[in-house]
């Protein structure tokens, strides 16, 4: 009788989790064709039993992770969503014809290296300024600008400060240094602070996420956003 009850608890855990691996490669697929991702995400569905989540057709937590992904011109290196409240039928999982799936809010983290910073500021950076963004001290970026003095390269080093306009990063600096004192360098310092505007965009995450927070560690610069009632599948292929 024992080994006849173990016998059948392995075969519904085993039915759960071969349960969850297709509803997890269904879901994969759903997403990379929604939010027009170049590689197919890894998905986790959180939460046991599997098999008591599909009957209902809500699953509570999904785990996405994305890597090296473009948001306009700027690359991403690495996203986590929580998908909270996703709702996809047991029929349609089974038959693979998954079309539009409610989510009911989702939680993430987008974090952008150093390296893909400064490679969309190459391009988008102020005018006429070679500018890069750096790991810094006491949750500042460093902030380089090269300019030219009597012909030769200067580096500008100063400190700068990360705030959030909607989806959007701006560093602000308050401070730069790097030319000999004098009055000729002091007034470039101050012409190259009042013309230098650097902004991030990181508009057009998955999940249409808001982005509500921003950090910087040494080896770049993490943002934070949720999103409620989301349905992929609405925006199309």
């Amino acid at each position: 009788m024992i080994a006849v009850l173990v016998f059948v608890v392995v075969v519904v855990v085993a039915a759960d989790r071969v349960g969850a691996l297709v509803a997890e490669h269904v879901l994969a697929g759903k997403v990379q064709t929604d939010e027009h991702l170049p590689n197919r995400p890894d998905v986790t569905i959180g939460g046991f039993p599997f098999l008591t989540q599909a009957a209902h057709g809500r699953y509570k937590d999904v785990t996405v992770k994305a890597t090296d992904f473009p948001v306009g011109d700027l690359s991403v290196t690495r996203l986590t969503a929580h998908l909270y409240g996703v709702h996809i039928s047991l029929s349609d999982a089974i038959h693979r014809s998954v079309s539009r799936v409610p989510v009911e809010r989702v939680v993430g983290t987008a974090f952008v290296s150093y390296s893909a910073v400064n490679s969309y500021l190459a391009g988008h950076g102020p005018l006429g300024s070679r500018v890069s963004v750096h790991g810094g001290n006491g949750g500042k970026a460093e902030v380089v600008d090269r300019v030219e003095v009597a012909g030769r390269a200067v580096s500008l080093r100063g400190e700068g400060t990360l705030t959030l306009s909607g989806n959007t990063v701006d560093v602000g600096v308050t401070t730069l240094a790097g030319l000999p004192g004098s009055t000729v360098a002091a007034g470039l310092i101050r012409r190259v602070l009042a013309s230098l505007s650097i902004a991030i965009p990181v508009r057009g995450l998955p999940f249409r996420m808001r982005l509500s927070s921003v950090s910087l560690s040494s080896g770049g610069v993490t943002v934070a956003g949720s999103a409620t009632n989301v349905v992929l599948g609405s925006r199309g292929a």
